[in-house]
């Protein structure tokens, strides 16, 4: 697995890739377009502007309700199916679980970047923080997925027109979760090696949910994708039926092994670590 440290690779002509990894865990970083660039300088500049805009907009905590807030990151912004996995999710959330006008996006891609807050480790940190502030962290839930490239315990990938933003790591996220103070939590993190954030994040507040071990590749990652494997087979044909996280984790989980072995990739293996207190809440509400 190649390292980037701020240098920016070619990426070979007509890159097209089934797995988000199978002899490395993300693609080379695209040559950058010099004109975009400058609207990415321009958009870094505007972050918390942007982040501060973004939240504003959500609805505050109903005493005595668990309300439901969800945080979606699209984090490799040269490829399109990121985005529309947290499009699609957020959607869901909002339509199936109560999130409408509690949802906030941070996409990187130049599609959204006048309308969207970028996907950064300042900004996931802002965000987060920002919405702890608006619900209630004791009493609500916050449903967090994360979609990205991922690289073997180097973390979750942050990049944009070729250029390396940064890695968010397993023990970054555990500490701006618990840094929020924000008690129920739902977490999805779909990319390779996704299963390098169990080890930080379990917790008895936390149902935990990566799309690959810690030492395994996901897959579908392609550019003209809709949805990863892991997105497709949890969220769009397994939740929906299901409607509760972990049942619809346990589907989805035999429909990726099935198609994995028809490809004949070696398998993903998905996690999932629930613990105790989040359990009883989402009993409680029936998810």
């Amino acid at each position: 697995m190649a390292r980037y440290s701020g240098a920016m690779v070619a990426v070979l002509a007509g890159w097209m890739v089934l797995a988000c990894g199978a002899a490395m865990a993300e693609p080379d970083l695209k040559k950058p377009d010099p004109g975009l660039q400058e609207r990415v300088d321009a958009a870094m500049r505007r972050q918390p502007e942007m982040v501060a805009r973004a939240v504003e907009k959500l609805q505050p905590q109903r005493p005595g309700i668990r309300d439901i807030y969800f945080i979606g990151v699209a984090g490799w912004g040269d490829q399109d199916v990121f985005r529309k996995e947290v499009r699609a999710v957020r959607a869901q959330m909002e339509k199936d679980y109560g999130a409408k006008g509690r949802a906030v996006s941070l996409v990187n891609h130049a599609r959204t970047l006048d309308a969207v807050p970028l996907a950064t480790r300042e900004t996931i940190e802002a965000t987060v923080m920002a919405v702890a502030g608006i619900m209630d962290p004791q009493e609500d839930i916050l449903v967090m997925f994360l979609t990205s490239h991922g690289a073997s315990w180097e973390g979750f990938s942050l990049a944009l027109n070729g250029t390396d933003l940064g890695r968010l790591r397993s023990p970054q996220l555990a500490r701006i979760l618990g840094a929020s103070r924000i008690r129920n939590r739902v977490v999805i993190v779909s990319a390779c090696y996704s299963g390098q954030f169990v080890p930080a994040l379990a917790e008895e507040n936390t149902l935990l949910i990566t799309a690959a071990a810690s030492d395994r590749s996901s897959f579908g990652c392609t550019s003209g994708a809709e949805w990863t494997w892991f997105g497709q087979a949890y969220f769009r044909d397994s939740l929906p039926k299901h409607h509760r996280f972990a049942p619809a984790f346990d589907a989805a989980r035999k429909l990726i092994e099935r198609r994995e072995s028809k490809e004949g990739f070696k398998p993903s293996n998905p996690q999932i670590r629930v613990g105790t207190n989040i359990r009883a809440v989402l009993d409680e509400l029936g998810l």
